[in-house]
């Protein structure tokens, strides 16, 4: 990995920098922010659950390699980290030497040929994508036939988005997501909720008794809202 030469930044992409590899730690410090992590991670198992050993899996917008811990230590795949911030791919291979890291970012053609990956994940990333639309048509793109993909898109219909106060952040409506992938050949199949409350009260979560009140009130939200109050959704799907 060549990090002396990195694309200009986004207004988002400088936030990241400055956090480097901090970024974990900053994001999800906390009994409520390490909740919705695990809740994050959780729908990456589901969404590539039974996949064989080996599979080639692209994590476009790694950070500080989260997913891709998963993916590579846990699920036993092969995964490429792709991301914009050459200080979040130098943290992945500071603890994970062997991993395949590439300086790119979405919103651009992606440097792969077509039908690379036998399936892509995309979490907190889209958001801070003007071009979200062309990101998610190069993710499928680069995607095989019958490949998965699970992407994490803000929910323009969520009132917790506005949790994001100022920040340059595109919320899109599952259904213009939903119909931008249709259009690149993914079959959706599947839809995980992230969490109905804004961050800032997921901060609140301090002990045992704060955060059995905030999952009881997610688990209701989740029953009877399901994606859509939710901040954020998880879109699954497959490569037709």
């Amino acid at each position: 990995m060549n990090v002396s030469k990195r694309p200009e930044l986004r207004t988002g992409e400088k936030y990241f920098t400055s956090l480097g590899a901090g970024y974990e730690t900053e994001a999800f410090s906390g009994l409520g922010p390490a909740w919705i992590s695990d809740r994050e991670l959780n729908a990456v198992r589901t969404a590539l659950r039974g996949m064989p050993k080996g599979a080639q899996v692209l994590d476009a917008g790694a950070g500080n390699g989260r997913a891709t811990k998963v993916m590579g230590d846990e699920l036993g795949l092969d995964v490429t980290a792709l991301d914009a911030v050459p200080e979040m791919l130098a943290s992945i291979l500071e603890e994970r030497p062997s991993t395949k890291t590439v300086l790119a970012r979405l919103g651009v053609p992606l440097p792969f040929d077509s039908e690379t990956f036998d399936a892509v994940i995309s979490l907190r990333v889209l958001k801070w994508v003007p071009a979200w639309e062309h990101a998610l048509t190069e993710l499928a793109r680069v995607l095989r036939p019958t490949g998965r993909i699970a992407v994490e898109i803000t929910n323009r219909r969520s009132i917790a988005r506005f949790g994001y106060r100022n920040a340059a952040v595109i919320p899109v409506t599952r259904s213009a997501a939903r119909d931008v992938g249709e259009r690149a050949g993914i079959e959706w199949i599947d839809e995980i909720p992230g969490t109905h409350l804004p961050l800032v009260i997921w901060r609140m979560g301090k002990g045992n008794t704060s955060m059995r009140l905030l999952t009881g009130s997610q688990a209701i939200a989740d029953h009877v809202l399901g994606s859509t109050g939710a901040r954020s959704v998880v879109l699954v799907g497959r490569k037709k």
